[in-house]
């Protein structure tokens, strides 16, 4: 007996495997095909991958003609017999045929409106191209084509097994609100997980939304939440440009007029199936989840207060802002959990330190982002530090744009019970106190304080190597630290060794003398020395170890891509004449990551996936990419090869032999 026989075992096996391993097992045999292939269509469109990036389109596509090919189909029987999906069922056509098959197999599906248009059949493959020219040929009366939400309630249909929703850049005029309203009806209360974003633009991209639609939608959505909703993203206020004061009271009295018009729908309903007339104050009990967008620009907040209050078991809340209108509701969220304020301000960030103090026992987890603010003051050191001092139960994960010396300070005091740590700007984080937190943590998962994407401030600290190090003077080793068998992402610079061997800049100039800089002198950097001969490479062993020690490592992350091609003031004249971008923030005083250095002592890190180097007098050549590829076998991606001709060669035999790379 094979275990794909037994169906429990073999679910739990295709559990474990990705979407490539997924795509091969299909291709052994028909009974790995039978059991195999509705794992595939769980999740549509499947995870973008490098390996099957146009099958995520293709998915997509291929879901659409099927959908549109079946509308059309369904139009044109007599009335009495398209009614129901068991009717569509029996339909002999490709479309209705594949929609049957694969529909109750969709557990998650994402979709944004525009993958719902004709699309041209030169963007995809060939993979079905006689279905796209089957489903196509016919003539179809441009006043018949359905529309996007005609396809989408039509597809749901053959869902029946459907969890997980997320609808991205959706039209939400008031053309559209009849469509919502059957949606709420008709889709929302079987859903696990739902997210819908509105477009501030009309599909057509000719003229801004106007009209208070969207903020009349998403009461009627979330008025439609089962009890077993357990994850909800969605905006809940006015997608407004700029208005005029007049224009402003004009809206608010249609919100007014929208929130009584949805009020006596939802009693209509509540009468129509005999339930309570206060049938939108129902419990949500199963609501883990909730993600609210730009509540902060609502003028009124009772139903967030009344949604806050319908949600008893909430852990996750998602908002713009902290707001004092609705701060007693969060407070009596005492099971909340999780806090991400992605529009922080100084004034909402003190309501929230005293709302921690005061209530909120178990919140342990803090992600906060700063929005764009024309009339608010500045979020200072001493705000952020009372965000993190006023925690009672200890921070588990933090994520914070900026640690100054204040918050830096008080962060450090939640080291033992810290899992997760990043921040983009650490001007008053030292070097003492990020190992501090490393050598004190026992959960320590991830620590991030190297900036990733654009617009990366230049205030990013450093571990120096001796405090990296930490050794014990008594017994010459390194000291253990209680994260060697938890973490898995660490993001930050390594410094202070000793580069000999690094005499001149990356542009060609001597280290050590002043360069040309837009025209005027630029500071002299100071070169680090080495005390005794030999110093840096027992420096840089030392560091292997340490960093050998993290077992479980998956993204080793000692560089990042800081240059700013934007600030003119970064440039510098070499010596050919050229104006190349300077070296400020270039590590020098790094590790080689050479088998010379020892870079071998990295071998146990078994688990490894990611190792990025940039910007990093790195001297890593053919030999250390091929050590690498054998000596971490999960690795799929190297940045950072492009500092000089060893490492270039080092990328191109990396691109030939491992076709899976990433750089």
């Amino acid at each position: 007996m094979s275990i794909l026989d037994i169906p429990e075992l073999a679910n739990l096996l295709a559990s474990h495997l990705s979407l490539l391993d997924l795509s091969i097992c299909i291709r052994v045999s028909k009974t790995w095909n039978y059991t195999f292939v509705p794992h595939l269509w769980h999740i549509i469109p499947p995870p973008a991958s490098i390996f099957m990036a146009q099958s995520t389109y293709e998915s997509v596509e291929l879901l659409r003609l099927a959908t549109r090919s079946d509308f059309l189909a369904a139009q044109q029987q007599p009335q009495g017999s398209s009614q129901g999906i068991n009717n569509k069922a029996e339909c002999s056509s490709p479309a209705s045929s594949l929609l049957s098959k694969y529909g109750p197999l969709i557990r998650r599906l994402t979709l944004e409106q525009w993958q719902l248009k004709e699309q041209p059949a030169a963007r995809y493959g060939t993979s079905f191209s006689n279905f796209h020219r089957t489903t196509t040929t016919a003539t179809v009366d441009p006043t018949q084509e359905p529309t996007e939400q005609e396809l989408l309630l039509h597809l749901l249909k053959y869902c029946p097994n459907l969890q997980s929703l997320h609808l991205d850049q959706w039209s939400g005029t008031d053309a559209d609100l009849d469509f919502w309203r059957t949606f709420a009806r008709d889709v929302v209360p079987s859903l696990v997980q739902f997210s819908v974003e509105f477009t501030y633009q009309c599909p057509n991209r000719e003229k801004p939304y106007t009209g208070p639609v969207t903020v009349s939608i998403p009461p009627i959505l979330i008025d439609k939440c089962s009890s077993k909703m357990n994850q909800l993203t969605i905006p809940y206020t006015n997608l407004f440009l700029e208005t005029s004061p007049k224009e402003q009271e004009q809206d608010q009295d249609v919100e007014a007029a929208a929130m009584v018009s949805i009020s006596n729908e939802v009693t209509e309903d509540a009468g129509e199936e005999n339930e309570d007339p206060a049938g939108n104050e129902k419990l949500l009990v199963g609501l883990r989840s909730l993600s609210i967008s730009a509540i902060e620009q609502n003028p009124d907040l009772s139903y967030f207060k009344s949604l806050l209050r319908r949600c008893p078991n909430l852990e996750t809340l998602h908002v713009g802002t902290i707001d004092q209108g609705w701060l007693q509701e969060l407070a009596e969220c005492t099971k909340l959990r999780r806090l991400e304020i992605y529009n922080s301000t100084a004034s909402s960030l003190r309501l929230l330190a005293n709302a921690l103090r005061t209530g909120l026992p178990n919140v342990d987890e803090i992600k906060i982002s700063y929005g764009d603010h024309y009339n608010d003051e500045f979020v200072s050191d001493a705000v952020v530090a009372s965000i993190l001092s006023a925690n009672r139960k200890g921070w588990r994960n933090v994520s914070v744009p900026t640690l100054d010396t204040l918050s830096s300070e008080a962060l450090v005091q939640h080291s033992t019970t810290l899992e997760s740590l990043q921040v983009r700007n650490t001007p008053g984080f030292t070097s003492a106190q990020m190992c501090q937190i490393l050598s004190t943590s026992p959960y320590l998962h991830t620590f991030t304080i190297l900036a990733e994407g654009e617009c990366v401030d230049p205030h990013v600290s450093h571990i120096l190597a001796e405090d990296f190090i930490d050794l014990d003077p008594v017994t010459n080793s390194l000291r253990p630290w209680p994260c060697a068998s938890t973490l898995k992402i660490f993001r930050a610079k390594i410094l202070g060794i000793p580069r000999p061997d690094i005499t001149q800049t990356y542009y060609g100039c001597t280290r050590g003398e002043p360069v040309v800089g837009n025209g005027e002198e630029s500071n002299v950097a100071v070169v680090l020395r080495e005390t005794h001969s030999g110093q840096g490479r027992e420096l840089q062993a030392h560091v292997y170890e340490r960093l050998s020690s993290f077992t479980r490592l998956l993204v080793l992350g000692l560089g990042h891509d800081d240059r700013d091609f934007g600030n003119e003031n970064n440039f510098v004249e070499e010596p050919g004449g050229a104006w190349v971008l300077g070296d400020q923030a270039y590590q020098y005083e790094c590790l080689e990551m050479s088998l010379d250095s020892g870079l071998q002592k990295l071998e146990t890190l078994k688990d490894l996936e990611e190792v990025n180097v940039f910007r990093m007098a790195t001297c890593v050549g053919i030999q250390e990419v091929k050590w690498m590829t054998k000596a971490w076998p999960r690795l799929v991606s190297v940045e950072g090869l492009n500092v000089d001709t060893n490492e270039e060669r080092a990328e191109t035999w990396l691109r030939d032999p491992v076709e899976s790379m990433q750089f």
